[in-house]
């Protein structure tokens, strides 16, 4: 079953080989969209199921719109089961200053991409505290403007965008640590 708008007619028909052509064809992926998000994988797959009874309860009510659509669609999904998860997790998460860590200073070193690989990099990202996580997913993987961010987040655009520089600056802090250490140490706020 390799065409994507004849998995789904089989799908809202019932057809339990449909069903898993779908969650096969999409789970990997969507299971990585979570894990940006939550850095637990049970956590993960938890929303991940969670989205997927969402998808499939909604499935008549999607729209085809052409070869790519239904990914968009469920990944849309996918976010918002993860960002109710951290709303659910952590009661009031409120985005506000006095939360987030002590400013971090940016370091005059260069690009440290190459030598960090993608899967240490999302290590990193998952170490990062919840706040700062969110935000750079979003902007950062899910393409959303700050003004779209502080709507999600019920937060300011400014606080958005000090999130992400925020989280940026530490990012580059842990990922020189890792690579100066050649093991990871995270940097937490200081209380």
């Amino acid at each position: 079953m390799t065409n994507e708008q004849e998995i789904l007619k089989r799908c809202i028909k019932g057809d339990n080989r449909a069903l898993t052509a779908l969650y096969d064809r999409y789970a990997p992926k969507l299971l990585g969209v979570c894990l940006r998000y939550v850095p637990a994988k049970s956590d993960a797959e938890d929303i991940l199921q969670d989205a997927f009874i969402k998808i499939l309860r909604n499935l008549e009510r999607f729209e085809y719109r052409g070869e790519g659509s239904v990914e968009g669609w469920m990944r849309r999904i996918v976010v918002n089961s993860s960002l109710n998860f951290l709303r659910d997790r952590e009661k009031n998460m409120v985005l506000v200053e006095n939360m987030m860590p002590a400013d971090v200073e940016a370091g005059d070193e260069d690009d440290v991409s190459p030598r960090v690989s993608p899967e240490e990099i999302i290590r990193l990202i998952q170490q990062l505290p919840a706040g700062y996580r969110t935000v750079l997913n979003l902007f950062v993987f899910e393409h959303y403007s700050h003004k779209e961010i502080s709507v999600l987040l019920n937060c300011s655009e400014s606080n958005s965008k000090s999130q992400l520089l925020r989280a940026r600056m530490l990012l580059k802090k842990n990922m020189m640590q890792f690579i100066a250490n050649k093991e990871f140490v995270p940097v937490y706020e200081k209380q």
